[in-house]
């Protein structure tokens, strides 16, 4: 609707025409029958002038807008209801002359407005539920209401009776009367997922949207998931304001209803409540559906306290990424302390981990901070329960179908089997420098650290063949850094700070050394290499084309982002790093893998944990 902004004015004035004053011609006369003529002239002139003035008269002061307009409909519970005239009027004359009446369903209601009084309204502070707020300097006045809206889906009379005037007296006699039609209350429109869904994913995205924007804290305190987790937080999209995602602190036990509440309590943008109340029902299954990176976090001055598993993407743009919990060590709980360690000191802190790429399995290297001691965890996050607790294990890596995790276990590469839950050994005297990689399900690639007498080597452990060889063509003293996605060629890192790429076995091509000082992180699809190049103390990001060398910058955006720790997702597409956010803490965070779309994946405050290193299936 457009308001038109009434000008000052001064009163109209309408007067007749003035009648003609005819003159009787008189002959000339000596003395004083002259005077005598003169005087009776200017007396009926005079009194001809006062019956014109008194013939004019003034206009009385008019109302030149409303808002909303007469007859609008679906208007906002708190829209304020303004009223502006062509001039000023008096304010006490408008004193109870402004009342309004309500129906709903041909019925009347009363109070029209709950909780507001409409014969204080002019004299209400701006601290009551409704009061007059004066529009200067423009003429008029608005009713505003915030804390006490309309009705929903009702019809409003409102009347400015006559008898109001303006500075001069001018009286306006006229009852005015206009209507108007609130908007029906917010409802629940949709859930996600839906109402009686099974086999629900325990890491699916909940959310539910309504048919209005909604305000953002009392729709939030209103939406519970049941039965609870802690750490739930409830979040309204920054885009959408009618959907509100729900973040789990923990991922959805399996095999459990859980229902998705709604309340009464939620309100509309505009302060109406919710129509009913609301409740959606689902079952979970045993399975995930997203793909997740794992996030480890802690205090500053501490090693990491928490495992978390945000996933690499949001359900919808504009809500934050879930990170549930997946471990969080426990604390001393002794005043006098847990043997050496002091009260509310970690008793467990977590130095690595790694995912499976479907996110059903996760390995984290625990430190026991009693015994000094660590050992090599492989749980099953679906089910939440520890598979295997392998003594001294470290170096974790997924094969790509998520089965199988290597590790290195002293100077031997093992690889424990999910399914079968056996631990075998595939390959002896070979002490890794890094994590094994995996080109393909069956065949490993190692860094295996030189011995006595012997030079680092880079090894292909094929074990559908049984063969164990050295790589062809790998630089001396060279480590594998990473393998495209498809397995056929692989980035090595050399002694002197370069990166060959060299096909791996089978594959067509040659190795090529690529130009510049240069970290290799992974690749972006079978010919793109995603880098740090270093020229002196400049460090940057880059993507490089295998067969070309051409170098294409990439820039991270948010905060200030920790090269060294940017990782490549086994499919290419995204990157995933460490960066220190806006308020100066240490974020993990997500993007494309050309740099573009990143977005947080944890949300941690100034003064608790941040994250500390983030990783994938390697």
């Amino acid at each position: 609707m457009t308001t038109r902004r009434a000008r000052p004015s001064t009163p109209r004035r309408y007067c007749p025409g003035p009648p003609s004053i005819g003159t009787t011609s008189v002959p000339a006369r000596p003395g004083r029958l002259r005077q005598v003529v003169r005087l009776f002239t200017g007396g009926l002139i005079s009194a001809t002038l006062a019956l014109i003035l008194t013939a004019c008269f003034s206009a009385p002061p008019q109302i030149i807008s409303l808002e909303p307009n007469r007859g609008s409909t679906s208007v906002a519970a708190d829209a304020p209801v303004r009223v502006v005239f062509d001039r000023p009027v008096t304010r006490s004359s408008l004193v109870g002359r402004f009342t309004v009446t309500a129906t709903f369903g041909g019925q009347n209601v009363s109070p029209a407005i709950p909780g507001c009084d409409f014969t204080t309204v002019f004299a209400a502070s701006a601290n009551a539920p409704c009061w007059i707020h004066w529009l200067d300097p423009e003429p008029g006045f608005e009713l505003m209401h915030p804390a006490a809206v309309f009705r929903a889906a009702t019809q409003y009379h409102f009347t400015l009776a006559g008898g109001f005037s303006d500075a001069q007296g001018d009286r306006n006699g006229l009852d005015h009367h206009w209507d108007l039609a609130t908007a029906a209350a917010p409802a629940l429109a949709v859930a996600t997922p839906g109402d009686r869904a099974t086999d629900t994913a325990v890491d699916a995205r909940l959310a539910v949207a309504f048919s209005a924007p909604m305000d953002a804290s009392t729709t939030a305190a209103a939406i519970t998931l049941t039965p609870s987790i802690s750490g739930t937080r409830v979040v309204r999209n920054s885009v959408d304001h009618s959907r509100f995602v729900i973040l789990p602190g923990q991922l959805l036990q399996p095999d459990v209803s859980y229902t998705i509440s709604v309340s009464r309590k939620a309100r509309g943008d505009d302060q109406q409540f919710i129509a009913a109340a609301a409740a959606v029902h689902f079952t979970t299954g045993f399975r995930m559906e997203a793909v997740h990176a794992v996030v480890l976090a802690g205090k500053q001055g501490e090693n990491s306290t928490e495992v978390l598993l945000p996933a690499l993407a949001r359900g919808a743009p504009g809500e934050p990424i879930a990170a549930p919990v997946l471990l969080q060590a426990e604390r001393c709980s002794i005043i006098s302390g847990c043997g050496t360690l002091p009260f509310e000191a970690p008793l467990q802190t977590y130095s690595a981990a790694s995912t499976a790429p479907d996110g059903t399995h996760v390995a984290v290297v625990v430190s026991d901070n009693l015994t000094s001691t660590s050992s090599l965890e492989v749980m099953d996050t679906v089910r939440g329960a520890v598979l295997a607790d392998i003594p001294n294990g470290t170096l974790p890596s997924w094969s790509p179908d998520g089965t199988r995790v290597a590790l290195a276990a002293g100077s031997a590469v093992d690889l424990f089997d999910v399914r079968s839950q056996s631990l075998s050994t595939v390959a002896t005297a070979s002490a890794l420098r890094t994590a094994a990689l995996w080109a393909g399900s069956t065949t490993l690639v190692l860094s295996a650290a030189a011995e006595a007498g012997t030079q680092s080597a880079v090894e292909f452990v094929d074990r559908a063949l049984g063969a164990r060889y050295e790589l062809p063509g790998a630089p001396a003293a060279s480590t594998a850094v990473a393998v495209s996605p498809a397995g056929s060629r692989i980035a090595l890192a050399t002694a002197d700070g370069g990166v060959v790429v060299t096909p791996a076995p089978g594959a067509p091509g040659s190795a090529q050394r690529l130009t510049g000082h240069l970290q290799a992180l992974g690749f972006a699809g079978e010919g793109a290499l995603v880098a740090v190049s270093r020229t002196g103390e400049t460090l940057q990001l880059v993507r490089i084309s295998v067969v070309g060398a051409d170098h294409t910058s990439v820039t991270l955006g948010i905060g200030t982002t920790d090269l060294q720790s940017v990782r490549v997702t086994q499919d290419g597409r995204r990157l995933v790093c460490l960066a220190v956010d806006t308020l100066g803490v240490q974020q993990a965070y997500v993007a494309d893998a050309d740099g573009t779309g990143e977005v947080a994946m944890t949300g941690f405050a100034v003064g608790g944990l941040e994250a500390q290193a983030i990783d994938l299936s390697i």
